[in-house]
């Protein structure tokens, strides 16, 4: 097996964080999770983060309107899977005030991160997830 490059590792991290910031920015006092298409609540750590575009989509991969938490048989094992899926998806996030025709505009361009780019998109998601989990960690002293 060939050893990964930096870029590779690099989108592997940012993969990591940015769906544990999905799951966890979502998910209640106690750590649970709604899936977005079926209603399944688990802990968030036993969810998926789900795209309403692929991941493959570059130019919107860590776009947080693309991204929800899912339940594993939503995300991965197709439960809901196809176009019936990306209907639900979509309406929801219209539903949210998200222009999925913008979205869906953003995913149809080009998009190639350089390394510096996703040093820096790293650094941005662990800034994020760390302010929220200092933000969780005072909601829970406060009770």
């Amino acid at each position: 097996m060939a050893k990964r490059t930096a870029k590779q590792t690099l989108t592997a991290k940012c993969d990591r964080v940015f769906s544990t910031l999905v799951r966890l920015s979502k998910a209640d006092a106690h750590g649970d999770v709604c899936c977005y298409t079926c209603g399944t609540v688990r802990h968030y750590k036993q969810m998926h983060a789900g795209h309403y575009m692929s991941r493959r989509n570059k130019s919107i991969r860590w776009h947080h309107d693309n991204a929800r938490p899912q339940c594993p048989g939503c995300n991965q094992y197709g439960k809901v899977n196809g176009p019936g899926e990306s209907v639900i998806f979509g309406r929801k996030l219209s539903e949210e005030g998200v222009d999925v025709d913008e979205l869906e505009r953003l995913g149809r361009s080009v998009r190639v991160w350089t390394e510096d780019e996703l040093e820096v998109l790293l650094h941005d998601l662990e800034s994020m997830l760390a302010d929220l989990e200092r933000k969780r960690e005072q909601q829970h002293a406060n009770r």
